[in-house]
């Protein structure tokens, strides 16, 4: 190593004051402990959403639960789950007019109960189903670092520099040869993350450039964006999988998605988690590996000399199986798609680009070269994330249908010419051609106006798919449980 990239090695740590370098390790303290804030509102919206979907498949799980006491009342007495159902709303509802709202309100709970426990489950499942879709990076066709190529050990020296500037465990470093120019940290924690790099990026980054990259990524983890990040995509996953299994119903081979999707629950692989991240990012979307292999069916037939068999349509015996479901699982998907992409998402994406501006930030701290890393960001350009599962711990990303907070009306992602004109605030000399346009004094009177008629329009589109969806619950999963159960009852003891 030369004594001028010493020199700039050394940079981060020797230009510290030690007022600054305080200051410095409490900014990233205070980042931290403010984690506790995506928590409480993920913990939120999961038990809001837990509540509301409860609510909504209860009728399908007291029906279940009412069928088979009815079958086994044809061997033993059992007991009438509808006349004890009716006996307690009856009770809950005089106890209200009383004006008693702590029987009516343990009645509601219990009767959310085994829908409230199938959604715990759910959550644990997924859960675990992301933090094995991002714990591998063999798909990415990654390896080590070599010591033998210049640009890829200059990488690690650079990445552990800005590691031990910010006070963290070096984390590993994986090289990746897809042709993208990109980087990303993926893992749950600091002592399991990973860094991962494109080598056509490595090619062409300068080592000062690297130096900023390299901070770019260790703001994140330092920020705490991998605990944060994972709550979050567990937040958005299950209005995601509400509403995929809500597809499920209209698919011709509905049986056989419904038992993927829960094999893919039950005992996730790193194919099917991955596979499933997919699914859930875009619940209403279809792989384009499953059109190829329409394709390639299709293909293979023809070249056999058979006609092309044509798309299966759903059969009237399959819509009568699924009509019970309809109310508490498509009503459920429907208000679940409909909360994620109009409220959900773009709140989670406004503030992942906040994080963004963040990661910026710490990095021109730690380099104290603001120039860098707008330099990087410049050769990066519009990157494209390397898999879904990882795009918003990229470094650079500029769709917004990648990853499992993608699929927004908002991009999560600052663009280039915002991040830039942040950097060159922070001292960078960048020049920026496009002028921003400036805002119409009529945009600042209509805007507030529209966003409470939105608003308001939102919420009572929410509250009447509830009230849709109970009343669908009650038609089409009420009415054919009513007459099997009269049917049981009169066979039965």
């Amino acid at each position: 190593m030369s004594s001028r990239e010493g020199t700039i090695s050394n940079q981060a740590t020797t230009d510290w004051t030690p007022v600054e370098r305080e200051s410095f390790f409490r900014s990233i303290e205070r980042h931290r402990r403010a984690a506790w804030r995506v928590r409480a509102v993920s913990s939120a919206a999961n038990s809001v959403v837990a509540f509301i979907i409860a609510v909504l498949m209860a009728p399908l799980f007291y029906a279940a639960t009412g069928v088979v006491l009815d079958v086994l009342n044809l061997v033993v007495p059992m007991p009438n789950l509808v006349t004890v159902m009716v006996t307690a709303y009856r009770a809950a509802v005089g106890h209200a007019r009383q004006g008693e709202w702590l029987a009516p309100l343990a009645f509601y709970f219990v009767t959310a109960m085994p829908g409230l426990l199938w959604m715990t489950l759910i959550i644990r499942m997924l859960s675990r189903v992301l933090r094995i879709a991002a714990g591998d990076s063999a798909q990415l066709h990654t390896r080590p670092a070599a010591r033998e190529v210049l640009a890829e050990q200059r990488f690690v020296n650079v990445i552990e520099e800005m590691a031990i500037a910010a006070g963290l465990p070096a984390p590993a470093v994986l090289i990746t040869e897809r042709d993208m120019l990109n980087a990303a940290v993926r893992g749950n924690s600091e002592r399991s993350a990973v860094i991962i790099v494109s080598e056509p990026l490595l090619a062409i980054l300068t080592r000062q450039e690297m130096q900023a990259v390299a901070a770019d990524l260790v703001a994140s983890i330092a920020n705490g964006d991998l605990a944060i990040g994972h709550r979050i995509a567990l937040t958005t996953g299950i209005f995601g999988l509400a509403a995929r299994f809500s597809k499920v119903l209209n698919a011709s081979d509905g049986l056989r998605q419904l038992w993927q999707l829960l094999r893919a629950l039950r005992h996730p692989s790193l194919e099917s988690a991955q596979s499933l991240v997919r699914d859930i990012a875009d619940p209403f979307g279809r792989h384009d590996g499953q059109r190829r292999t329409a394709k390639s069916n299709q293909a293979s037939v023809s070249t056999q000399g058979a006609r092309p068999s044509e798309p299966q349509k759903p059969s009237d015996r399959r819509l009568w199986l699924w009509a019970p479901l309809a109310g508490p699982v498509v009503m459920s998907g429907f208000f679940s798609y409909l909360v994620s992409v109009f409220v959900l998402r773009p709140l989670v994406a406004a503030t992942w680009r906040q994080r963004k501006y963040m990661a910026d930030a710490v990095a021109v701290r730690l380099t104290r070269d603001p120039d860098a890393l707008a330099s990087a960001l410049g050769r990066m350009g519009s990157g494209q994330p390397f898999s879904t599962w990882m795009a918003h711990l990229s470094v650079v990303s500029t769709s917004k249908r990648d990853g499992v907070l993608g699929n927004a009306i908002v991009p999560m992602f600052p663009s280039l010419e915002r991040r830039l004109r942040a950097l060159r605030n922070m001292g960078a000399n960048v020049a920026i051609t496009a002028k921003r346009t400036p805002w119409d004094w009529r945009a600042f009177v209509l805007l507030p106006p529209l966003l409470t008629l939105m608003v308001v329009l939102l919420s009572a589109l929410m509250i009447m798919s509830c009230y849709c969806g109970i009343l669908m619950s009650a038609l089409f999963t009420g009415v054919p449980f009513a007459v099997l159960h009269l049917l049981l009852r009169a066979l039965g003891h």
